[in-house]
């Protein structure tokens, strides 16, 4: 319950701040496809260490934690059924990326 307290924290804290498509530091944000008021979230890792084999497996637990709660099926009607499973499709290959290129650089130090 913790993590999804940060997450919430983190998102509202980036909502009032304005920011929409920049990053702040040690936060990934993760974004679904759908145009809606709700289809971000933070995820952060300033505490891990990416160049740990252990920490980069935390930090996938978190994003995945995140776009489960992005993509809850609870979010979409009826009228979309595939729409939880096109949401972790697309928010999974938005972040993948860039985890990518965080581990790289964390990795290379």
């Amino acid at each position: 319950m913790g993590k999804f307290a940060l997450i919430a924290a983190s998102v509202a804290a980036l909502s009032a701040a304005g920011i929409a498509g920049a990053e702040p530091a040690n936060v990934l944000v993760v974004q679904g496809g759908r145009a809606l008021a709700d289809n971000q979230r933070s995820v952060g890792y300033g505490d891990l260490q990416l160049a740990s084999a252990a920490d980069r497996r935390v930090l996938q637990e978190r994003v995945g934690l995140a776009i489960a709660d992005l993509c809850d099926p609870t979010h979409f009607s009826v009228a979309e059924p595939h729409g939880s499973m096109i949401c972790t499709q697309q928010a999974w290959t938005d972040v993948q990326s860039r985890m990518g290129q965080l581990t790289a650089r964390f990795a290379s130090r």
